[in-house]
């Protein structure tokens, strides 16, 4: 039993080449996009943990009764009947500073990458 192709069957190196052309030309369009995205959420998240963690404090300034200038420690915010569950993360691998009670927490990625309040 003899098979035979059709010399139309299959697509020409020509069309294959344009193909590849194309799906290299979306990539390259794309994927600075998909960067800009990621590192945006990335910042947008920390700024989320920074809220959190000045509401936490503020709270924890107020029932107790501390000034301004106190600044709360891990153990005074952090655990199960505390102020927060566990210590947020940046997602940025920044670490957070509490800092006063009168001042906004701060990320150490807020230089970089512009991870402020």
């Amino acid at each position: 039993m003899k098979t035979t192709t059709s010399p139309a069957s299959g697509f020409t190196f020509v069309e294959t080449l344009i193909v590849v052309g194309l799906i290299g030309l979306v990539a390259t369009v794309a994927l600075p996009n998909f960067v800009a995205a990621r590192s945006d959420s990335q910042k947008k998240a920390c700024i989320s943990n920074l809220r959190r963690l000045d509401t936490a404090k503020t709270v924890w300034a107020c029932d107790a009764r501390k000034g301004d200038a106190a600044v709360p420690s891990d153990e005074d915010l952090i655990g199960l009947d505390k102020y927060l569950r566990q210590k947020p993360s940046c997602p940025a691998d920044g670490t957070y500073d509490y800092g006063a009670v009168s001042t906004n927490s701060t990320c150490t990625m807020a230089a970089v990458n512009g991870h402020l309040l």
